[in-house]
């Protein structure tokens, strides 16, 4: 991965883990805590397959988060564009095609 792609998720899950803990539905704060240390894991030992799908399942934390008033609309539409953009930028460095 480049140096751009892991400086994103280490800038995303920096953010993500700082919501996680202001969020007051408990299992929804750690599952995004905990996923964002594995999208930080997983980009760092370059393994693509599960960068994509953890930042994936964060996209759709964040949107339950938004939809349920746990995170404010604001921050979660700004979280989930560069989670698109990581996504993105993940599956250009390694040729990966969008199904």
């Amino acid at each position: 991965m480049t140096p751009q792609i892991e400086q994103k998720s280490q800038e995303l899950g920096h953010a993500l883990i700082r919501i996680a803990a202001y969020i007051r539905r408990r299992e929804l704060g750690k599952r995004i805590e905990v996923l964002s240390y594995d999208l930080i894991g997983y980009i760092a030992a370059h393994n693509a397959t599960k960068s994509i799908n953890t930042a994936g399942a964060l996209r759709g934390f964040v949107v339950l988060g938004k939809n349920i008033l746990a995170i404010e609309p604001l921050n979660a539409n700004i979280l989930i564009e560069h989670l698109d953009l990581l996504i993105d930028g993940i599956r250009q460095s390694k040729g990966i095609r969008q199904l």
